[in-house]
């Protein structure tokens, strides 16, 4: 079996130009993950990626290119301030606090915290310094599953602390003994395992029955599900297409979700999910507010982002401070605050094309002279088309960076109501 995948990836004429688009993306990306049955693509970095389909399967070692693909800059990741469905699972009594320290080859890795919440499984953990683990088996009641894992840098005082999201191909009980095991991490062998007993938090889920059908882009396409609850929002649509040619077409579909008032929702997690006919979005968003009463889809051609030029503004004094990105739009600077040694930029877009919760499918960033980000968080939506992002202040000019774009074509707009 591995030697027809190889086989078969070394046949395949690979678009490199989209491969290299899709690394540059990558670097402002929080998830990084690899998959063994199924590919699983940051958000993002669909558009751009070269994927097998064989017997069914795709290939892992292709969804391993882009594991190495760094985090940006300096940022670490916050989990009150990117996932917010992870802290509340992690503050449900069913979180496993293990603080168990195993040590082998004379590495030291301690399991701190483990929560499961239905669609997730998170390990908080930690080490003397980063090195990089493949793979990370799970095991379930013995048995070993499928699974998918990213791996993020939290902030610690000493040494390096982690977290891993890991997805399960395979449908889980809602109680169950887990073991998570490591065997090699950079080039080293030993055996780093624990084993704990472990139940689904009580997260209040519901599905909600969904019947949207429809064409898109001359694809069939039909929402599949919706699932919500305190933890998170599942949303899947099938499309009835074959999955590689999806994947690696020019005029790759892509969405931005909003709700009813056209405010960005958070989507932590987007998967693609192969079938033998049909390919599967699956967005995973943050949970819901009490205010939202649909979710509105806006599905779109996205551009070709190695085709994509960078425009580099000085940042001026006087506000507001208009910056066009091209026939899609103007981005206005309406206000720079103060805080110590760190300034909160905050900006709204001039377009009638809706921009996701982190300002995709451009990119900004805020440079010194010498082309160094000062980005010191994510940016992330305040409003419609509107966003904030903070960065920090070393003296000299201060420039921003966006990519010109075109006039993206939309393809249908809907909503679904998740009342």
């Amino acid at each position: 079996m591995e030697n027809n995948i190889k086989k078969a990836i070394e046949q395949i004429d690979v678009p490199m130009d989209k491969l290299d688009a899709a690394l540059v993306q990558g670097v402002n990306q929080k998830v990084k993950k690899q998959r063994r049955p199924l590919l699983k693509i940051a958000l993002g970095l669909v558009a751009t990626l070269v994927i097998v389909l064989i017997s069914g399967y795709f290939s892992s070692g292709i969804a391993r290119v882009l594991a190495t693909v760094p985090i940006l800059g300096n940022l670490y990741y916050t989990i009150e301030e990117q996932d917010k469905g992870l802290q509340i699972a992690l503050s449900d009594a069913n979180k496993v606090v293990l603080n168990e320290s195993v040590t082998s080859a004379g590495v030291t890795v301690t399991f701190e915290e483990i929560v499961y919440d239905g669609e997730r499984l998170h390990v908080i953990f930690s080490m003397d310094e980063f090195r990089d683990i493949y793979p990370l088996n799970v095991f379930v009641d013995g048995y070993r599953v499928n699974q998918a894992e990213s791996s993020r840098e939290l902030e610690s005082d000493t040494g390096y602390r982690g977290l891993w999201e890991i997805d399960i191909e395979e449908e889980l009980p809602d109680a169950f003994l887990l073991t998570i095991q490591i065997r090699h991490m950079r080039g080293i062998e030993g055996d780093w395992q624990v084993t704990t007993p472990i139940e689904k938090v009580n997260n209040h889920e519901r599905i909600i029955t969904v019947h949207q059908k429809g064409k898109i882009d001359g694809i069939d396409y039909e929402v599949d599900e919706l699932k919500i609850s305190d933890t998170g929002t599942v949303l899947k649509v099938r499309f009835f297409e074959d999955a590689l040619k999806i994947a690696v077409s020019d005029d790759r579909i892509a969405a931005t979700i909003t709700d009813q008032k056209g405010v960005p929702l958070n989507v932590v997690d987007f998967d693609m999910i192969a079938e033998e006919k049909a390919l599967i979005y699956q967005y995973r968003l943050e949970p819901l507010a009490p205010d939202v009463k649909a979710l509105a889809l806006q599905f779109y051609i996205e551009p070709n982002f190695a085709e994509l030029k960078e425009i580099n503004k000085l940042l001026t004094h006087k506000q507001p401070q208009r910056i066009s990105f091209g026939k899609i739009g103007k981005l206005v600077v309406t206000d720079v605050v103060e805080q110590g040694d760190l300034r909160k930029l905050r900006f709204k877009v001039e377009s009638d094309f809706a921009f996701d919760y982190s300002f995709s499918p451009n990119n900004i960033d805020v440079r010194n002279h010498a082309g160094e980000s000062l980005k010191t968080d994510f940016v992330h939506a305040v409003g419609p088309n509107e966003y904030e992002l903070t960065y920090q202040d070393v003296g000299g000019d201060v420039y921003i960076r966006l990519l010109k774009m075109p006039k993206l074509k939309v393809l249908e707009r809907f909503e679904l109501a998740v009342e």
